[in-house]
């Protein structure tokens, strides 16, 4: 979009032809809605403004959205441990005592002999996987971790249902379906 050597119809061209794991944004079908007392309607989400979008939702999660609680959290923290206390303790001596011990590096063995007890024979409720509506190889599979409720789209083949698994589960981000 600030490309000034290319008239508009070529910036458009360039948009239209932008890819996101293979699908354009128009197949993606991306349309978001912030939920807040002061919540916009629904904007639907393309190339002209996915990055606008990225960067004020990353925002939203890792500042303006929380900055209340962040307060309330540094008051209470500071009440009970006042920071010019902390100085006697390195940035990873703090992290421990905030956060405690990293969880174990899980490995498909872990997965597989202990979440749950007995494996997923014995997961309660069920697993339950059913076929994602309107949605193709480029879309995701989601669930509802909650209940476990696994929603997979009906993909082409075999190794596109593995690399969208395996993409799915490296991410990093909370995002609601």
């Amino acid at each position: 979009m600030k490309d000034a050597s290319l008239e508009a119809h070529q910036r458009e061209e360039k948009i239209k032809s932008l890819r996101a794991d293979g699908a354009s944004f128009d197949e993606l079908s991306l349309t978001m809605t912030h939920v807040a007392a002061n919540a916009n309607p629904a904007v639907s989400i393309g190339a002209h403004n996915a990055r606008a979008y990225a960067e004020a939702s990353a925002r939203w999660i890792v500042r303006d959205g929380i900055r209340r609680q962040m307060a309330a959290f540094r008051g209470g923290f500071g009440a009970v441990f006042p920071a010019r206390r902390l100085r006697a303790f390195c940035a990873a001596e703090l992290r421990l005592l905030v956060c405690g011990e990293r969880g174990p590096a899980w490995t498909r063995d872990h997965l597989l002999h202990s979440l749950p007890p007995g494996g997923l024979a014995n997961l309660h409720p069920r697993l339950t996987v059913v076929r994602k509506v309107d949605a193709g190889d480029g879309s995701y599979p989601s669930v509802n971790t909650c209940v476990h409720y696994l929603k997979l789209p009906e993909y082409s083949c075999k190794e596109v249902l593995r690399l969208r698994l395996l993409n799915a589960t490296n991410e990093r981000g909370f995002h609601l379906n």
